[in-house]
């Protein structure tokens, strides 16, 4: 069994940057942004999560975060609790978890699903705005048409005199 140590280490099988550029939590707006940064970097389908990789890896980048915004944390913290708990149901034997879909309880079911679910929610609402963000950014460069209305008192007093109504009247019944 390794000694416990005071400093933490990012696990070597990941394709997390050097401890030299630590990630702040201010890079990540919550923690299922992190997640999705996880995911990404170790390049796995967000439908075959593996738990503990992941799990390891985000421990890891909280124990390197500098103290402080104990709020933020704590959003934090209840993801890592979450993927513990998706771990532990995982280790379930697949009888308890089979016992459990007949019983009708839908934590029979793979325990990442809902986890899953909201990850990929969370992904959707990211590249609408995304999206959206690029939409405005454009919309920033164009410039409205800028219209001047005429000056009142440079139009004249009545712009069609009454002879010029006849001779157009007359041009008009020839056509």
């Amino acid at each position: 069994m390794e000694p416990l140590s005071s400093e933490p280490t990012l696990p070597t099988d990941g394709l997390l940057p050097p401890v030299d550029h630590p990630i702040r939590l201010d890079v990540f707006e919550g923690p299922l942004d992190l997640l999705l940064f996880l995911i990404r970097k170790n390049e796995v389908d967000i439908y075959d999560i593996p738990i503990e990789t992941v799990t390891q890896q985000y421990l890891a980048i909280l124990r390197n975060q500098e103290k402080g915004n104990l709020e933020l944390a704590g959003d934090f913290f209840v993801m890592a609790a979450t993927l513990m708990y998706i771990k532990s149901r995982m280790l379930l034997p697949a009888a308890e978890r089979k016992d459990e879909e007949l019983t009708g309880s839908d934590e029979g079911q793979d325990p990442r699903w809902a986890l899953i679910q909201q990850l990929i929610q969370y992904k959707r609402v990211k590249e609408t705005a995304a999206l959206l963000r690029g939409l405005i950014d454009e919309r920033q460069g164009l410039l409205p048409r800028l219209v001047n209305a005429p000056n009142p008192e440079d139009l004249p007093a009545r712009p069609v005199s009454p002879s010029d109504r006849i001779e157009l009247w007359n041009t008009f019944n020839l056509i």
